[in-house]
């Protein structure tokens, strides 16, 4: 089966004890993590972690409910991620 040319995944942004800095992790790709100084710059680097995470996946992971995401995080900032796989390799 062919790999989805453009994934989107749910991205958990959280600035609570990181000096200020974002840190974005996704739930359904562990071990992925980005960040930025702000929350514009953290939303604009986490589509590389992304396209640099999947190459390595024989099968893209299902994307989870971003409900259900931000429901187990009510004190972050939960967004989705889009990535165009094509462009970023």
């Amino acid at each position: 089966m062919k790999k989805p040319n453009v994934v989107s995944y749910p991205a958990i942004f959280d600035n609570q004890n990181n000096e200020g800095y974002y840190t974005v992790t996704f739930p359904d790709i562990p071990d992925t993590v980005s960040q930025g100084k702000t929350l514009e710059e953290a939303i604009h680097e986490a589509p590389d972690a992304i396209a640099i995470a999947l190459p390595d996946y024989e099968k893209y992971p299902h994307s989870s409910d971003i409900q259900q995401i931000q429901a187990k995080n009510p004190d972050k900032i939960v967004r989705m991620v889009s990535v165009n796989m094509n462009a970023k390799m």
